[in-house]
């Protein structure tokens, strides 16, 4: 919630409202049609206490007490007064420049859509309307708001409750399988099917834009001017992912249309979520620029929050990313010697959740196209699986890693739900924990990493 609030960004998982009241009609309208809205996306934050345009801090108000005026009990009571079906919500305090910001949480999990359940009028005006659906929609005015369901927004509400009475499905079928598992099912229908092997180039390109966005890194961190300490935090170990659509797009510009579509769709499931807009950092260096047919983005930031990172995105379908492991730069252990498991299952997840949205963002057509992701880590030799992020540390695996480098491999359909990610989070990274003595991660963790993930229930890191 502390980087939420470091970088606050308007999109369709995120709404930004200046200081509100919740004791006051205005103030009481306004998050119930936000926690409906973002409900019905579903899930996302609504941040208080920025103006909207310009993202920036508002002064806190004095006319009351703000404080215990969002307790989660108030917010938790707008919000059941008011949804058709109750959910649990979370409220915390980011902390910016010294100063708390509250953060409302709502979970994703919709399975139906949310309606208004009561009127509510302000000033003789109904805000919230009995058996209205609010919608976290581009459809208005072409920007993220919240407004009334319109008839161009059902297909994606449809879908976001179908996906996730799917992910029920999944979860079902997982278990009845057993060890068998359900990407062995697949594979082996297919098998009977005939059907011919698809994506293997979009494989070979993803293993080469591995390479090649590795090399336009180091290019990148050549030309800039940065600090010898900031320097050596960029070689501390890393881990990194290249993304290919299987039918690529038509050559297309990579304008501030492109980005803004990539900003607008990425569901912000952290505070620093992968492959961010970084349009609005202060730092100009860390802002993204055209190179070529891609936006690119070197972002080198070790203050409060410590992130080194590098990223490619190409309109036609290819993305890239490169993160200096979060093992290496906090003070909970000491540099090169951790790698936090669930940490790196969240990041993984993340990953491919947030490349399924862009996918549907930009137009690929989700009954046939798949997304071939390669992911590589490095600087691993000598390290031992440890959770550290979690309020215990705990040895995960006794053996440490005699490998340096890992490469692997996952092809994922484009109509795969974000709740059904499981399998191939684990097939993305079961060579990477392999090398840890052959440690395995039980599939019914790495489930539990990715609800928790995608339900926005887990925030510390």
């Amino acid at each position: 919630m502390d980087e939420l609030v470091a970088r606050p960004v308007e999109a369709l998982n995120v709404e930004i409202k200046n200081w509100i009241n919740p004791d006051a009609p205005a103030g009481v309208a306004k998050i119930a049609r936000a926690a409906l809205a973002l409900r019905n996306r579903d899930g996302g934050f609504l941040i208080i206490g920025f103006d909207d345009k310009s993202l920036l801090p508002v002064a806190h108000p004095t006319d009351f007490d703000w404080r215990q005026s969002f307790h989660l009990d108030r917010i938790q009571a707008i919000v059941s007064k008011y949804a058709s079906e109750k959910f649990e919500i979370a409220v915390g305090f980011g902390i910016r420049d010294g100063l708390e910001f509250p953060v409302i949480a709502i979970p994703s999990g919709v399975r139906t859509p949310v309606a208004a359940r009561a009127d509510l009028e302000v000033d003789g005006k109904k805000q919230v309307r009995l058996g209205e659906i609010y919608f976290r929609t581009l459809a208005a005015n072409h920007r993220p708001s919240t407004a009334p369901a319109k008839t161009e927004d059902w297909k994606d509400i449809v879908e976001i409750c179908f996906d996730n009475r799917e992910a029920d499905f999944g979860r079902f079928l997982r278990r009845q399988l057993g060890s068998i598992g359900i990407r062995s099912l697949i594979n082996s229908l297919r098998d009977l099917e005939g059907e011919a092997p698809k994506s293997h180039s979009a494989a070979d390109r993803a293993k080469l834009l591995l390479d090649a966005g590795e090399a336009r890194r180091t290019l990148a961190i050549s030309k800039r001017r940065i600090d010898k300490d900031d320097l050596a935090k960029l070689q501390l170990g890393s881990w990194s992912v290249a993304l290919c659509f299987d039918a690529p797009r038509a050559a297309d510009v990579p304008d501030q249309e492109f980005l803004s579509t990539l900003a607008s769709s990425n569901p912000q499931y952290t505070g620093w979520p992968v492959w961010l807009d970084s349009r609005g950092f202060n730092n100009i260096d860390d802002r993204p620029r055209v190179l070529g047919d891609a936006w690119e983005a070197l972002i080198v930031s070790f203050g409060w929050t410590p992130h080194g990172e590098f990223m490619l995105l190409a309109p036609k379908g290819e993305f890239y990313l490169h993160r200096i492991l979060q093992d290496d730069i906090t003070e909970k252990v000491p540099p090169q010697s951790a790698l936090d498991p669930y940490l790196m299952l969240y990041r993984v997840a993340e990953v491919i959740a947030v490349s399924l949205a862009f996918g549907k963002a930009l137009g690929f057509d989700s009954q046939v196209t798949r997304l071939a992701f390669a992911f590589r880590w490095d600087g691993l030799n000598g390290r031992n699986l440890i959770r550290w992020a979690d309020t215990f540390r705990e040895s995960v695996a006794y053996d440490p890693s005699h490998e340096d480098r890992v490469n692997t491999n996952v092809i994922v359909p484009l109509d795969t739900a974000p709740q059904a990610i499981a399998p191939y989070v684990d097939e993305a990274t079961r060579r990477l924990f392999a090398a840890f003595g052959g440690h395995r991660v039980p599939m019914n963790h790495i489930e539990d990493r990715v609800t928790e993930l995608v339900g926005r229930k887990r925030q510390r890191q």
